[in-house]
């Protein structure tokens, strides 16, 4: 957050804390910036945790929800949890559907995106978007709301509505995707 904004949600007693430690001298020592540089880690290290865990959650939920799906459908394979093995593959999940003529068994991606904020929102990676687009008919975008434990199943094409366009030099590489 920067010193700044830190002091504008803390107490009294703990600026003083800091005041006292020599973290609040203007400009800063090498010791203070050091200290404030090792306090940021920290906590984008604990965000970062905290963000695996929602994401995992929701990778879990589609592990038992894909099980009792291919169980339903007579499917007697097991999904594959992906991310555990490999977290650059594009999709979190392997699973499986029938073909459009009903006469085997295709793969299924399946890209898992948890999130507890309301409304929903989550960042899809240009990577991941690239795996989905190249098969559109086996790919599947779960979106887990935590607090309701709702699913949001959203297909390929459902999902194109929010993909931006590179233009120029510029190039997209995530995208914050809002579901109202």
């Amino acid at each position: 957050m920067g010193r700044k904004r830190v002091l504008q949600i803390i107490s009294e007693d703990q600026r003083q804390c800091l005041d006292l430690a020599g973290l609040l001298v203007a400009p800063p020592s090498e010791a203070a910036i050091s200290w404030w540089d090792e306090l940021t880690a920290f906590f984008r290290a604990e965000e970062q945790q905290q963000k695996l865990e929602i994401g995992r959650e929701g990778e879990r939920r589609t592990m038992v929800h894909e099980t009792q799906r291919l169980m339903k459908e007579g499917i007697s394979r097991k999904p594959n949890w992906v991310a555990v093995e490999d977290n650059r593959a594009g999709y979190d999940v392997q699973s499986f559907q029938y073909n459009a003529g009903g006469t085997g068994i295709d793969d299924l991606r399946i890209e898992i995106k948890a999130t507890s904020y309301s409304p929903i929102h989550f960042i899809l990676t240009r990577a991941e978007w690239d795996i989905a687009s190249r098969h559109p008919d086996q790919h599947l975008f779960h979106i887990w709301n935590l607090d309701t434990e709702e699913l949001l199943t959203l297909s390929v094409s459902d999902m194109a509505t929010h993909i931006p366009s590179d233009a120029g030099a510029g190039q997209w590489h995530e995208v914050r995707v809002t579901i109202f």
